[in-house]
């Protein structure tokens, strides 16, 4: 692990009302849809005097002062806001890339109870989620990635009071629609101490440093020119298509992570691979990984084994893809 476990919450953004839509707003002042996704949407659980569960969300609940109890309702520490009870999960999948809940919200002197579903994500997968998306979305997004901040959509929607058997029955896809936009939270991650160095130290002996990480690819490579793992301009291969089908080769393109063309565009360039990495570096995201899978014997051959050694970021990536990037290599004889 490349980033230490001291996150940094710098706030919520894309929800100003001014010219500024990269502004953040502290997470103590968000908005109250904000809060009640970042308080609920979580994997966390008190044990005895303890909070456990992953450090991202550890870091946000006590940056925004509310408390867990072991009867997964959560409290805040001051003023008389809405105690909130989470009622059911449709936890975190790396395939889906977001979690959802269902909670129940409770008013000081209100008689009886509303209820909600919470749901954060990447950005790209909520996108299609939300019934109205802000001008400023995909700028906002993109903005904060290219600093290095890991970036999470928020949102929100209310619904009816459901039983217990409907909430056992409650669909996923049906819970994680028509959702209302309540910002992003964005979070830094520092670098260990040691990381930059020890890179240093692996080329320096003639390795080829390559990173992989589920983050998106505007912040693995970030971290990647951070840490001296790429030194040249990187290029992504990204499908260029409106839809989902990306059954065609000229749909796949070469780019920059800011969206600007790159040079040599084609998959495989005319003078092979090694014309586009004498210029640049790889990075690869899951969905393009699955697509070198699917291209064999078309019109460029074995892309996957003649691409794989020459990356340097694998970023938004499935566990199993990991896998496969690590067999694929020792098949090619590399020792990793």
């Amino acid at each position: 692990t490349l980033t230490s476990d001291e996150l940094v919450v710098n706030g919520i953004a894309g929800m100003s009302s001014g010219d500024d839509h990269n502004a953040l707003t502290p997470i103590t002042e968000c908005d109250t849809a904000a809060q009640h996704v970042l308080a609920s949407c979580h994997s966390l659980a008190q044990l005895e005097d303890s909070l456990v569960g992953d450090p991202l969300e550890k870091s946000v609940l006590s940056a925004m002062e509310w408390t867990l109890t072991k009867s997964d309702t959560v409290i805040p520490r001051r003023g008389k806001r809405q105690t909130l009870r989470i009622l059911h999960r449709f936890y975190f999948n790396s395939l889906l890339k977001r979690m959802s809940a269902v909670v129940s919200c409770q008013t000081p002197g209100a008689m009886g109870s509303s209820h909600m579903v919470t749901v954060k994500g990447a950005a790209e997968v909520l996108r299609p989620m939300f019934k109205e998306l802000p001008a400023s979305y995909d700028a906002v997004h993109k903005y904060f990635s290219l600093c290095g901040a890991r970036v999470l959509a928020l949102g929100y929607k209310s619904i009816p009071e459901l039983s217990g058997q409907e909430l056992r029955e409650l669909p996923r896809e049906t819970a994680e629609s028509e959702l209302e936009f309540a910002g992003f939270l964005v979070v830094s991650c520092p670098l260990k101490r040691d990381s930059k160095p020890l890179i240093k130290t692996i080329k320096e002996s003639s390795h080829h440093v390559m990173m992989i990480t589920g983050d998106n690819p505007l912040t693995a490579c970030h971290v990647a020119k951070q840490l001296g793992i790429t030194s040249l301009p990187v290029v992504q291969l990204v499908n260029t298509s409106q839809g989902n089908d990306a059954s065609s080769d000229d749909d796949w393109r070469w780019e920059c992570p800011d969206g600007s063309p790159s040079p040599y565009p084609d998959v495989w360039p005319q003078k092979g691979i090694r014309q586009l990495t004498s210029t640049h570096q790889l990075c690869l995201t899951g969905p393009a990984l699955s697509y070198l899978q699917t291209c064999k014997s078309r019109r460029y051959g074995d892309l996957l084994q003649d691409i794989l050694p020459h990356v340097s970021v694998f970023a938004r990536v499935a566990p199993k893809q990991k896998e496969l990037v690590i067999t694929t290599l020792k098949q090619q004889g590399f020792t990793t």
